[in-house]
């Protein structure tokens, strides 16, 4: 039973991480649905992807350095200021659980970081 919970609480902040990234990419396809010439809508898409790249960057580093997960906290703000720049105030509502999520994932890398430096040095002996 340890095991299992063990290996649940290693692998949840990836795979949450991997939602995360993939709603951000998908939520970056809604550059499309405007008017404007293709090019404009391509500059627009590619303007939303920062953060994914980011964030993907951000994944693949903290897949082995789990401090650097923190690091979502970061995307979460960039996510709010690279859309909300062009869109009206009343779509604060839709683009804030989002962030918040961000906000949520940081702080599971940090626990799960914290969590496992304990239990390297010794200071946990179990679950």
């Amino acid at each position: 039973m340890k095991k299992v919970l063990l290996t649940i609480f290693f692998l949840l902040p990836r795979i949450i991480s991997c939602f995360l990234l993939l709603i951000l990419f998908l939520f970056a396809f809604d550059a499309f649905n405007q008017s404007g010439t293709f090019f404009e809508r391509l500059v627009d898409f590619l303007f939303q992807l920062i953060p994914f790249a980011l964030g993907l960057i951000l994944f693949i580093v903290s897949t082995t350095r789990e401090w650097a997960g923190s690091g979502f906290v970061l995307i979460g703000i960039l996510y709010q200021f690279f859309t909300f720049t062009d869109r009206p105030i009343t779509s604060f509502s839709e683009r804030v659980p989002l962030s918040i999520a961000f906000y949520s994932l940081a702080i599971m890398w940090m626990i799960h970081y914290i969590f496992t430096r304990l239990y390297k040095q010794g200071d946990i002996h179990g679950i």
